[in-house]
């Protein structure tokens, strides 16, 4: 999904939408100027945010597990300085299961060098964690009546703080060197790491008034940013055919990007405050 089909999803709720809530509503009385809003949902990872990209030639440049469909709760504020245009704020968090990666994601082949091993990968074990996100928007709002609802378009920008999940991959392999012969386990543990960029987001929401002072509300949004992460891995590495077994520890520079891209789905309740 991208945003092409974010786009024809609020023209398809614009064009479908019919409300026919017997209230006082908002719309006929006029405008709200101060609104708050809570509300949750769906995270739909899109884009590379929802795939698995390795750099072969450095290794481990990211064994991050991909993004899976999670969830997102937000704080919202809207201040409107006219009837249908105004400022609007936000606090946005999401949470997103990190899933595990195949053989045919973290190695070459069966049989294969594993992904910077320097021997034949045998059998592997993986685990990994979550993606997380925690971000501060403002922007412009501006507003729509349909009466008796009310129709927000958002576009805001801010700064976005982002975890990539915690990683860890053992590899079984043998090294073949004639006429030596070693049996080895590879552990690589890749840390959560961190990124502070800005983000953007793209966001439609349905006001639907239960009482002169508050209702329930309905959102789209599309949010996308572009993730740095930096961090250090540790490899540890033992061989244990030999007549004394070695045990060699090491870290190595850890770097990769992530189109930290996802389109929302929330349902929560706004109260005016003014």
């Amino acid at each position: 999904m991208s945003l092409q089909y974010f786009i024809l999803v609020i023209i398809l709720l614009l064009g479908t939408y019919k409300c026919n809530a017997q209230v006082d509503s908002i719309a006929r009385k006029g405008h709200h100027k101060f609104l708050l809003a809570f509300s949750s949902g769906v995270a739909i990872p899109v884009g590379t945010f929802a795939e698995f990209e390795v750099d072969p030639y450095k290794y481990p440049s990211n064994i991050s597990g991909v993004a899976g469909t999670g969830f997102n709760a937000r704080v919202q504020v809207v201040y409107l300085t006219s009837r249908n245009f105004g400022f609007s704020g936000m606090f946005y968090s999401s949470y997103n299961i990190a899933q595990d990666l195949h053989k045919v994601d973290l190695f070459s082949g069966p049989a294969k060098h594993g992904q910077g091993g320097g021997y034949y990968q045998q059998s592997y074990t993986y685990e990994t964690s979550n993606w997380q996100s925690y971000s501060f928007l403002a922007g412009l709002v501006g507003v729509a009546y349909f009466d008796p609802a009310i129709i927000n378009f958002r576009m805001s920008g801010g700064i976005q703080y982002a975890l990539s999940p915690e990683s860890n991959l053992k590899e079984g392999g043998v090294i073949i060197d004639p006429p030596d012969f070693y049996r080895t386990n590879k552990y690589t543990v890749q840390p959560s790491m961190t990124s502070y960029n800005y983000v953007i987001n793209l966001g439609v929401d349905f006001q639907v008034p239960i009482h002169n002072k508050w209702g329930i509300i309905m959102s789209v949004d599309y949010f996308t940013s572009h993730a740095s992460f930096n961090g250090e891995s540790k490899i540890n590495t033992d061989y244990y055919d030999e007549p004394n077994k070695l045990y060699y520890e090491s870290t190595t520079p850890t770097a990769f990007t992530k189109n930290y891209t996802m389109i929302n789905f929330n349902l929560g309740a706004f109260y005016i405050l003014k």
